[in-house]
């Protein structure tokens, strides 16, 4: 691959900020396509949250994995005003566990001539990460990305995982500093959401934290999230150098609008899944291990179809535009991309709740200018909104 130490810095820019802009960015605005191989469906823990419930001894061949990557290669060359670059994540499972592969594909891409800016990215459970994996990485860092799950803690990497990850992680954060981790939180987590993340923005990291779904949350959770939150909320007012894990901007601009929601994932757009043996879906959730025998090929899901993002449960909502949700998991237990897990409206109103408070503050906090008085305006404007729906759900659950 010619001039890849020339092109990788600004990829790694890119991705390096796209946690921080892509739930506000629209799926048409976005410049990579991301290309997922499924190199194993295997993995070496059982975390409480996994929702890949149908993990095999199935494992992605160096043949299958090469044919992927042309395929996406070409797909990039030839949709040049959509895309710019591709971001090809090899997924698992536990990745690690088909390290042979990642070397392979790497080999291969490093010595083929292409005119497609290309980096691969690994996410890691960091337990199999030996010596020699280490230094295969550090040799190679001008073309791959390796990243770890992390929840935050000793203490919550055992609630959530049953293993440790802090020499993983000092590892990667030395070698790729500008990179987060993925943390996920679990009901069983929370309790020590604020702690962890500020104990973890002191040792330099920064944290990509999202809540764990398909799982049951209980109004007591809620209320632990919703405390939890508001310790941020004022750490992160102390701290604006710190990246506001769960109370990024909130407010996208068009929840005022009674236009219906839209995809923001991009999965069968912007997401590609290949599995082990090669077979094509909108993203790994869609496919064979985390959706069984239901597993939806890639062409037969329409992601510019607005009956798969329509859920009329929401219609009234005031964060229908924001509040996140997964087309797959949706279609995988509810039968629909479009029907939301309802029990999670909660939830998400308390993330909203606290999120525009955070902003709102901020907002002030920095000194009102004309522009953003006028945001201020929107803001309050949702968050009264938003505390009216959680009034309302409160009363219907009693």
């Amino acid at each position: 691959m010619h001039g890849a130490s020339r092109v990788f810095p600004q990829l790694m820019k890119e991705l390096a900020l796209t946690p921080r802009i892509e739930r506000l960015s629209p799926v048409d605005k976005r410049k990579n396509r991301t290309c997922t191989l499924m190199i194993t469906q295997r993995c070496n823990l059982n975390c409480s949250y996994c929702y890949e419930r149908f993990k095999s001894h199935r494992s992605m061949d160096f043949p299958t994995a090469k044919r992927c990557l042309e395929e996406e290669l070409r797909c990039v060359e030839s949709e040049k005003q959509r895309f710019s670059w591709l971001l090809v994540e090899l997924f698992g499972g536990e990745p690690l566990l088909n390290f042979p592969l990642i070397q392979q594909v790497v080999a291969w891409a490093r010595e083929s001539v292409h005119s497609v800016p290309l980096m691969f990215m690994v996410i890691t459970n960091g337990t199999l990460l030996t010596d020699s994996v280490r230094e295969w990485f550090r040799n190679n860092k001008d073309m791959i990305v390796l990243t770890v799950s992390y929840d935050g803690s000793s203490l919550s990497q055992m609630t959530n995982r049953r293993c440790s990850a802090e020499s993983a992680l000092e590892f990667c954060h030395r070698e790729w500093p500008d990179m987060s981790f993925r943390m996920t939180v679990s009901p069983e987590s929370v309790e020590t959401l604020a702690q962890d993340i500020k104990a973890s923005f002191a040792a330099g990291y920064t944290l990509r934290a999202q809540l764990a779904h398909g799982v049951q949350w209980s109004e007591y959770a809620r209320c632990v999230l919703e405390r939890e939150l508001r310790e941020l909320k004022a750490f992160y007012l102390h701290e604006p150098t710190a990246l506001p894990a769960l109370l990024a901007p909130f407010f996208t601009g068009a929840e005022d609008s009674p236009s219906p929601c839209s995809q923001k994932c991009g999965a069968g757009c912007l997401k590609v899944c290949y599995d082990v043996d090669g077979a094509k879906y909108p993203c790994s959730m869609f496919s064979p291990v985390s959706a069984g025998e239901r597993a939806l090929p890639y062409h037969e899901y329409q992601y510019d179809d607005a009956a798969n993002h329509n859920d009329p449960f929401c219609v009234d909502c005031p964060i229908k535009h924001s509040c996140y949700t997964c087309p797959a998991a949706n279609y995988i237990h509810r039968n629909s991309p479009a029907v939301r897990d309802h029990s999670m409206c909660r939830v998400n109103l308390t993330l909203a709740l606290v999120a525009l408070e955070f902003q709102s503050e901020r907002l002030i906090q920095r000194g009102l200018t004309p522009e953003s008085a006028s945001l201020l305006k929107s803001y309050l404007r949702l968050l009264r909104k938003v505390k009216q729906s959680l009034e309302s759900s409160r009363l219907r659950s009693k």
